[in-house]
Parts: C-alpha cells; structure tokens; sequence
C-alpha cells in the first residue's frame, strides 16, 4: 500500500507543477537532497508564539471589521497562540479623545479610540488566545518635544478596571518620522521617552509584567532617506535596560518593476535579503550587549511596505496568493535558526487598498498562506535544529530552503509523540523537484501546492492534492499523507514533513 502511495504521488507532482513552462524529462528528473538534522543540540528556543500578527489601527476608527464575528474567531483560534500588535502608521495619530495634538502630517490625520473599540479588541484577543501589543502614539509631545503620556494614563487608568493584560510599544518607525510626520525624534531623546513610560508602567501593578518593546526602525538599510541602522545603533547606546524587546521591520527592497514576479520571490539573492538583515540585526545587539539581554523581535514584516505587491509590470497585488505563503514561511525558518523569538506578520485583516496582505479577507475567508500558518502552528515546536544539505545540483542547495523543529507536542491534533521531529521548508524553483532523503522509516507529509492552477501566483491552495477551504468558519482535519523516507518535492511548493520515528532525546525534555 505504502509503494501505490508514494507512486501515486510521484506522477501526480511531475504532471502538475511544470509551471508552463516546457521543459525535457531530464529537467523534470528529480534532484536527491539528503537531508541531515543535527540530534546533538538545540539551536535556539523560541517563543510559541513566533509567527504573530499585525493589525493595523486604521481598523478601529473606521469600524471595518466586527471583531465578534464567529467564523473570524472561529479561523482566528487556529492561529494561536499568538501576539496581536495594534500598530502601524495610524498609531501615531490615534488618541482617547479628539483634537489633542495639532496634526503637522498632509497625508494623516488625528483619531480616536473609543472604550467601545478597546472592549470589543480585548475580547477578541482573549477569546481567540492571543496576547495584545499596543503601539502607543509617540507623537503626543510637550513643548520641549518630550512624550505627552497624560493620554495614555487615560488609557491606563480606563483598562485597569478591565483588567486586560497588554503588551505596549512606544512609536512605529522612528526613523522616518520627518517624511511621515513632519517631525523628529532623535534616538536619545526616543530612549528617554521609554525609560519615561517604564516608569509608568512599573508604578501600575497590571502592567508590571507587560512587554515593552522598541524601537520599531524601518528595515536596517537606506529607506526613506533615514539610516535605520545608524539610528538603531544610538537608541541602543542610550536606552539601558528600558526595553525587554528589541524590535525592527522589514519589508524586501528594491525591487523591479519589469521582472516577472515569481522570478522575483524565487530569486535566492532577493530571499537573502531578510536573510542578510536578520545577520545585521542580531549582530548590532549584541555588540552592544544590553544589560538585560532582550529578546528579538521583527515587530512588523511582509513583502513590499504599504501592502502594495505591484512588482512584476502587471500593477497586481500578490500578497495574497500562494507565493506569499512561500516566502513567509522561509522567513520563519530563518527567524527560528537566528534566534529571533517573534515575527509579526502585516496583517490579519486589512480594508480597501490593503487587502493585498491580510491573512483573512473581508468575507472572512482564509487566504492561501493561512493554511500554512495553521499547519505550522500545529506541526512545529519552539526548539530549532541544525539543518544539513547535501545536493549536487546548485538548486538543490540554493533554492530549496528546508528547517528543522522538534515536533509541536503540547497541542497536537495528530498525536505525535515527544522526540519527533519536523522538517519544513519551501522549494523555490520554478521547474525542478527534488527528491528529499530522510533517516525515518515513518514520515507524515503536509505538502502545499497552488490550486485550479500550476502557478504560484494562484490564490488558492491545496494539501496533499485537495483544495482547501473553510466554509464558515470550519476548518476541516488537515490529514497527512503518510510517504517513503525519500518523498518528492515539487518545484513551487511548501511542506512540513515529520519524521515520526526521529527519536531525539534533545526533543523529548
């Protein structure tokens, strides 16, 4: 039985992801990769709740979205546990009450936030199990340009009697306050402003475990003619221990217009970007040593700034298709092996022009990479493992991205046990499958592959060959498939492949 499987699902995934493209049956061979995970040690452990996300604050004074919706918290509970961070641009023109700053910005203006709205937030957040991260309005200042906190005792004072647990940032992207706001903060006068609010929220006994988390720069190149890294590099320098996270953005720059998009995202110079600021991101941290060694966070990321996916000459949005879910996943691989303990993902919702990036859309269906968030929050444990390649072929190595987790135990739906293990990761080719050989004799495979069409810009999904979807809001069981050791992975797809028979002791303490 298990030899029909597996032939099966061999000719399926040769006949299917060729992309269009016509290609000789040398080309369609596939690459053996010999995949060696390292049962030695564990590279870093990270938070459960790694893969967040973002809403943005345009949401709640626009009232977009009902957050008591059943079916979106219904899809919402899947994607627990989480963070939940109301940030964003709009942020720093959001207050209690109207009028309370004069607004200096010709592209925002100032709004409010009502009791109501912050009810209905923390009752989704604590239903659905996520914690909520709060980006405080840094743009509130006193005449010496000092942060006005009087606003945000307001808000203190009001979810005290909720009792709602939050998590809080001081601004979002500094470093291109000049552009945005018509104002500037430098990075001194930033890290007094935290050290300003650490002491309100060390005098209020609810928030005296509450994360505080800064300063949110634009990703660490040139952007917006501000030098994210130098400005880093100087709150760093005068901060102390007033943060327990550190945190930057990211988004993939520069990009061209004329270059098909799946050209674009399959490209591993482009994919090395994050890569690469992940690199320069821990590295600067840790050369300042802080005296409170806080973690690691990407505070926002997705694919281009804005929402806007317009690469490629065609003016579409493709941050909605299955090529994000590729690219995101790849991101998490790379957070995990680098220590990075939270990535927030831009956005779970998002109205009008946005739309592009959220994970559900206004009718409340899932996009395709919601399906590999929910896989992933089911298959894969906070412990990272060393991950070894071993291809002769170039794209073997470079184009196929593979990670390795100690299975996700704790909250399995498919009852493995501890000391298994999972594989996950992305083939980026756009022709090529490669054949994956493992050291296991059991092996439970989660492949995602593009729906109705072979490209990865469909926008929809398949697992195992069969389309997903969630109608009202029911996610249905999202079985394996159980394969050989030395199962195919198709070019332009994701997979999460657990070595059930793994049996590493560093994976079951």
């Amino acid at each position: 039985m298990m030899e029909c499987h597996r032939f099966c699902f061999i000719i399926l995934a040769v006949c299917t992801f060729s992309y269009g493209v016509v290609s000789t049956e040398v080309e369609r061979q596939p690459t053996p990769v010999t995949v060696d995970v390292d049962s030695s040690r564990v590279l870093f452990q990270v938070d459960p709740r790694l893969y967040s996300f973002g809403l943005g604050c345009s949401l709640h004074y626009q009232n977009h979205y009902n957050l008591s919706s059943p079916i979106l918290r219904s899809l919402s509970k899947e994607l627990a546990p989480a963070y939940l961070r109301l940030g964003g641009t709009y942020c720093d023109f959001l207050t209690l009450r109207e009028k309370l700053v004069k607004n200096t910005s010709k592209t925002f203006s100032n709004k409010t936030l009502t009791g109501e709205m912050w009810d209905e937030l923390n009752s989704f957040v604590e239903d659905v199990g996520f914690q909520l991260v709060f980006d405080i309005n840094v743009l509130l200042r006193t005449p010496e340009n000092k942060w006005d906190p009087s606003n945000l005792e307001q808000l203190l004072d009001y979810n005290s009697k909720k009792g709602h647990k939050v998590n809080f940032q001081l601004g979002n992207e500094p470093n291109a306050f000049r552009l945005i706001a018509n104002i500037s903060i430098t990075p001194e006068a930033l890290a007094d402003d935290f050290k300003t609010l650490q002491t309100i929220l060390e005098q209020r006994k609810l928030y005296q475990e509450s994360l505080l988390i800064g300063p949110d720069t634009t990703s660490l190149v040139k952007h917006m003619n501000s030098d994210a890294k130098e400005y880093l590099q100087q709150f760093l320098d005068n901060i102390g221990d007033a943060v327990d996270v550190v945190s930057t953005h990211f988004y993939y720059r520069p990009l061209s217009k004329a270059e098909p998009v799946v050209n674009i995202f399959t490209d591993p110079s482009v994919l090395d970007q994050f890569l690469k600021n992940t690199v320069a991101f821990k590295e600067l941290v840790e050369r300042h040593d802080p005296p409170n060694r806080p973690k690691l966070w990407y505070g926002e990321t997705g694919l281009l700034p804005g929402g806007f996916f317009t690469v490629g000459g065609s003016g579409m949005n493709y941050s909605d298709r299955f090529i994000s879910g590729m690219v995101q996943l790849d991101k998490l691989g790379i957070c995990a092996s680098h220590g990075i303990e939270v990535m927030v993902r831009q956005t779970l919702l998002g109205p009008g022009h946005r739309n592009g990036r959220r994970l559900i859309t206004d009718d409340y269906d899932p996009n395709p990479d919601y399906w590999s968030v929910v896989l992933y929050k089911r298959l894969v444990g906070v412990k990272s493992l060393k991950v070894t390649k071993f291809a002769a072929d170039t794209d073997g190595i470079n184009r196929v991205r593979l990670y390795a987790h100690c299975t996700q135990t704790d909250r399995s739906k498919y009852g493995y046990k501890p000391g298994a293990v999972t594989v996950f990761g992305v083939n980026f080719s756009q022709q090529k499958p490669v054949q994956l050989l493992f050291n296991s004799n059991s092996v439970d495979q989660f492949l995602l592959t593009p729906a109705r069409t072979s490209n990865i810009t469909s926008k929809y999904i398949a697992l195992n060959g069969h389309e997903l979807s969630a109608i009202g809001g029911a996610i249905p069981d999202l079985p394996p498939q159980q394969v050989s050791a030395k199962p195919l992975f198709p070019a332009g797809s994701m997979g999460f492949f657990v070595l059930k028979d793994a049996g590493f002791k560093i994976c079951k303490t």
